[in-house]
């Protein structure tokens, strides 16, 4: 089994590709937005999907790399300590490299976000878009067709109803 160190080092060169796909795939997400391709974009998001699920196994094993790292260097282990918080009482070269690597995988995410908020105001965008268009046409059709009262044609079929108004 590699150090400790090691093996955080590998972790974070791991999630940082995985983020970087998954950046990828929201920028091919924003295009098929735009182009209001759906089949696409649901394409996209189950690939995220399975990129979130190897997050989780890698974030298990951070956990036990930090776990031992910190049992090498007799530091208290917190969960809720920060990489950074753990690292710094440690000074030599291998954890100045992860703590450079852990400093990219953090600008990477800052872009990712920065990407996401952009794609959810598409989106929502395009659903008003959406929205505005079924509710103009639901307001331009009319009840009044087909068979009257006294069961002949009503031929008006110019603005005939295609939703249910009681919805």
């Amino acid at each position: 089994m590699n150090s400790p160190e090691k093996e955080l080092s590998n972790n974070l060169k791991e999630v940082t590709e995985i983020y970087l796909e998954i950046s990828v795939m929201e920028d091919k997400k924003q295009k098929a937005i735009l182009e209001r391709n759906g089949k696409e974009l649901e394409n996209l998001s189950y690939l995220q999907d399975s990129h979130v699920e190897r997050l989780n196994i890698l974030e298990e094993k951070r956990e036990t790399a930090l776990k031992l790292f910190c049992e090498k260097y007799s530091i208290a282990y917190d969960s809720s300590s920060t990489l950074k918080e753990l690292l710094q009482n440690v000074r030599n070269c291998e954890t100045s490299a992860i703590l450079e690597q852990a400093e990219s995988l953090k600008n990477i995410l800052i872009i990712l976000v920065k990407i996401r908020e952009i794609n959810t105001g598409l989106l929502e965008d395009n659903m008003k878009y959406f929205n505005d268009m079924l509710d103009e046409l639901k307001y331009s059709t009319s009840t009044n067709i087909g068979y009257g009262n006294n069961a002949k044609d009503n031929s008006n079929y110019d603005a005939s109803l295609f939703f249910d108004r009681t919805t």
